[in-house]
Formats: C-alpha cells, structure tokens, sequence
C-alpha cells in the first residue's frame, strides 16, 4: 500500500479560502434566515435560491478547484466535478451528494482536504460497487481465456466490482492480467489501492473483494472514447456506462463500437451491463442493434450481455 499523492496547501492559500467562505457564511446567516440545509433535507427551490443568492456554487466551486490543485499531483487530478458546477443547483445540492460528514461545511483543514478530493471524485449517487452485476459469473465461465490475455474494464471508477470480476477469472487458475479504466485519477488511485479516504470506515456495500492469487490487476485513468491500447485485449467490460446518461448519442455510440472492434483481437469478447432506469431503455436497445452488426450474442442473463466479436462483419 502506497501512501496517499496528497500534499498539504501552501498554508496562506488555505487560510485566506477558509477566512473569505467563513465571511460569506456570516453574512448569509444573517441576511436569510433558517432554515438551512441539513442532513435529510428536501431542498425547496427558495432555499436553493438563497444559497445561490450568499453561497454561489459556481464561485465556491471555482476556488476549490485551485486549493486541490495545489495539493494534487496534476491539475487534471482535480475531480471533474468540481470544474462542472451547473450540475448542482446550490451547495445545498452538491452536499446532498457527499458523505455525511462533508455536508454543510465551506471550511477545511489541512487533514480534510485529501478524504475531500476523494469524496468530490467518487460522489455518493454514482460510487463503484461489488455485486452489482451477480448473473456475469455464469457469464465469464463460457470464456475460454488463455494465460496472459488481457481483460480490460472501461468505466471502473474505484474498482470494486474490477476486483470482484478479477476474482471470478481467477478461479480458473490462468494467469491473466486485467486493467480498469476510470476517468478520475483519483478513483484510478483508490481503485488501485484499495482505499476509499473519504469512508474510513467502508459502508458493506463499498467493501473491496480480496485480491485474486494468479492474476495481475491494475488501474489507470482514461477515457473510453480515446483510450489507446499498444496491444488487444481479449476481453473488454464496460458496465453502467453504455447506453446512459455518459454514452447515448448515436455518434458516440458507433464511435464507441469501432474502438471496440480495434481494441479485441480476433474473436474477442465484450462484456456489457447496466442498472439504468426505464428512461434509458431506447438508448439501451439502440446499442443492442448497432453492436449486433459486429458481434454475435453468446449469453444474455439479467441485465448483462456477452458478445463475440465477429470480425469479417465487423467492416
């Protein structure tokens, strides 16, 4: 286990945030009063108003972005959340979607600013988890996978449902290697290491599966729509992201096929499953048809299909 990128804030920078946000909320309490935002709160449109109207999001956002840009290893470190204010309403909203023990507060210390990053990269609604997806075991058992093949896992986020497939291609007894890919540097990290800063005590739902004997896994950041690799992978996983809100247009949908074909070898397969609602069922089934000019179905269970890559239609 590695010890965390993190580096403390040069100190001024840190208290000159927390002294202007400190000041912001001094005069928001006494301009508006309660109530305000708590645990459990239903946010009404006139308490997000008068967030936004003493506590812009975009604005607390903005010098956020900058204070974790000056601990972290890279300023493409910074969550992208945090460069994306307008998906929240208020910080009323934007707290909604973070542990507890993060909600409500503007100011920090030193020692809160790593468990905040993580936080900000993994946000509660969309964190990884194992289990989710039980009907690919029996899935994977009809892949005939041979020692040293690669498997690669697009949209892993901070690896456990990685690490749990990882186990299931272990029992097999080949020795394999598998990469998880995550757009966040930040879950490439904690994927990696096993590691969630932000839950110091991980919820049973967030457990990591153990560590397979046998077979090697890593974890990097990279999108799935320009993700180069040097050599093919045998198998690509790609769950909660095809078909919804990340991937639906039908321009990204037969760009995101074609870098499949060109990641597989010959006969290679594609894993893919989601937990999408209903609203998403026509983008769902829009895939299916495109995929199924390239690849030929070889198990379907649950919400989980297996393809096979079949090259000479694949043109």
């Amino acid at each position: 286990m590695s010890s965390s990128p993190f580096s403390p804030p040069p100190p001024d920078l840190l208290s000159a945030f927390n002294e202007r946000w400190q000041a912001r909320n001094v005069v928001a309490h006494r301009c508006q009063p309660p109530p305000w935002w708590a645990p459990g709160t239903v946010a009404s449109g006139e308490l997000h108003y008068q967030y936004q109207r003493y506590l812009p999001v975009v604005d607390y956002l903005r010098e956020l972005e900058g204070l974790l840009a000056s601990s972290l290893p890279h300023p493409l470190w910074v969550p992208s959340a945090v460069r994306r204010p307008e998906q929240w309403a208020s910080l009323a909203a934007l707290w909604d979607d973070l542990p507890e023990a993060f909600g409500g507060r503007l100011t920090w210390s030193v020692d809160d600013l790593w468990p905040l990053a993580c936080a900000l990269a993994d946000l509660e609604p969309y964190g990884s988890r194992a289990g989710r997806y039980p009907e690919q075991r029996e899935l994977l058992g009809k892949l005939q996978l041979a020692p040293g093949d690669l498997i690669l896992d697009h949209g892993c986020g901070t690896g456990q449902g990685s690490w749990e497939i990882a186990g299931w291609l272990s029992e097999a007894g080949r020795p394999l290697t598998l990469l998880g890919i995550t757009r966040e540097p930040l879950e490439a990290w904690m994927a990696r290491e096993q590691r969630l800063p932000h839950h110091p005590k991980l919820p049973p739902d967030r457990i990591f599966p153990p560590p397979p004997t046998g077979l090697r896994c890593s974890f990097v950041a990279g999108d799935i729509r320009t993700f180069a690799l040097t050599a093919p992978a045998r198998l690509v996983v790609c769950n909660g992201l095809i078909g919804g809100p990340a991937l639906h247009a039908e321009a990204e949908l037969e760009g995101l096929l074609q870098r499949l074909t060109d990641s597989l070898g010959d006969g290679g397969w594609l894993l893919v499953g989601d937990r999408f609602h209903g609203g998403w069922d026509a983008s769902r089934a829009r895939f299916r048809e495109l995929a199924l000019q390239r690849f030929a179905i070889v198990g379907e269970a649950g919400r989980s299909l297996l393809l096979r890559l079949d090259r000479p239609n694949s043109r």
